[in-house]
């Protein structure tokens, strides 16, 4: 792998000299100079998006478009953050039903790629330490407001020693869709009116007519397509995939869908993750940030004494992602999980000694209850 990557061709050029280092990767990004916080959704979550360029005089300022970046990086173990499983890595007590299941998104744990030239390491450094300029505005927002808030953020250590920070957390799209609600946008019909035929010579509509093959929604299908014939969007049944058995899985209409991950070969389906992304691969990605604020309905106090008013998790997404070379690591492979019950209380045993004690005591004689005198009249 090392000597593929570091190999020298007839231009006198490596693997890593050959890679697009340019203006648009995340590390030669500034937060306030080429990219800027959108306002809060109505959930109070944030996106980014590029600042567009002063303009001239008498004309008006450009929309601005959505942040998104590129990063080179290589995919790292199981320890360092990479999981494709059916489900989460950490698990709950929480049945992994359709709700559950949306939010669920196919994790790497992004490392500085092996062997990497000196452009490309400093590219992976700039790029972490423009996700930690986020956090640290956020930091100066809320000391000002006396605010405490449980942050999971996107730049980690894998050895959870905060002085070796060395991995980047990236989010594939969600495993898992959901059929889309189908709304009306034509006319409505009186309740109890029958609907009628449009007949005329140039046009034949019929509103109770089944859809057909140019408006139904594609198949949800239960094999995987050959790489030849795949298509980003294409719905598969949570079958496919290795781990997906069992009473954890309550999904009803949950499908899995193809997303815009490649190797040299075409489109890697979402069984095939744990096998194409093995560890020491070499990608390049298409990001979008996002951090996700979550306020608690009741603040927490913790620990040391700082009330937590909520949650923010900021997030790397990956929106396409291309395989530059292979790796050298085994497969992930993920056995099926099961539903972890809550603890249970254990009953501790008794302390013998203290009720032998206790049954041993004898107290010293005492008198006996003392008469009340009668009161005075």
């Amino acid at each position: 792998m090392l000597a593929r990557r570091t190999t020298i061709d007839a231009a006198g050029r490596t693997l890593y000299d050959r890679l697009p280092l340019n203006g648009s990767h995340l590390g030669s990004q500034e937060l306030g100079v080429t990219f800027c916080e959108e306002a809060a959704d109505m959930h109070g979550n944030r996106t980014y998006a590029y600042i567009a360029p002063e303009p001239a005089e008498g004309e008006e300022a450009p929309e601005r478009s959505r942040f998104t970046t590129l990063v080179l990086f290589e995919v790292g173990s199981a320890a360092q953050g990479t999981h494709f499983g059916a489900a989460p890595a950490k698990l709950s007590s929480q049945a992994f039903d359709d709700n559950y299941s949306k939010s669920h998104r196919p994790r790497i744990g992004g490392r500085c790629p092996t062997g990497a030239s000196e452009a490309v390491a400093n590219a992976f450094q700039n790029a972490q330490a423009v996700l930690d300029s986020i956090r640290a505005k956020h930091e100066e927002q809320e000391q000002e407001q006396g605010e405490s808030w449980d942050v999971k953020e996107a730049v980690l250590s894998s050895t959870g020693d905060p002085s070796n920070v060395d991995v980047i957390e990236f989010c594939l799209p969600p495993l898992y869709m959901l059929p889309a609600t189908q709304a009306n946008t034509g006319p409505r019909t009186p309740a109890g009116t029958p609907r009628k035929r449009v007949n005329k010579a140039s046009t034949t509509v019929d509103l109770d007519a089944p859809p057909t093959e140019s408006n139904a929604e594609p198949p949800v299908l239960r094999h995987v397509k050959d790489v030849a014939d795949r298509a980003i969007g294409d719905k598969y049944a949570p079958s496919i995939l290795m781990d997906h058995e069992g009473a954890f899985f309550q999904q009803e209409k949950a499908y899995c869908v193809q997303a815009d991950v490649r190797d040299g070969l075409g489109l890697i389906a979402p069984n095939e993750l744990g096998e194409k992304l093995d560890e020491g691969t070499l990608v390049i990605a298409t990001v979008a940030l996002m951090t996700y604020v979550m306020p608690y309905a009741n603040p927490r106090k913790d620990r040391d004494g700082s009330v937590k008013v909520g949650r923010k998790i900021y997030q790397v997404q990956i929106e396409r992602l291309r395989v530059l070379d292979g790796g050298n690591g085994a497969p992930f492979v993920y056995t099926p999980p099961t539903i972890v019950a809550p603890p249970s209380p254990v009953k501790r045993a008794r302390n013998t000694t203290v009720d032998t004690a206790f049954d041993e005591f004898e107290p010293e004689a005492q008198a006996g209850p003392s008469k009340k005198k009668g009161r005075r009249t």
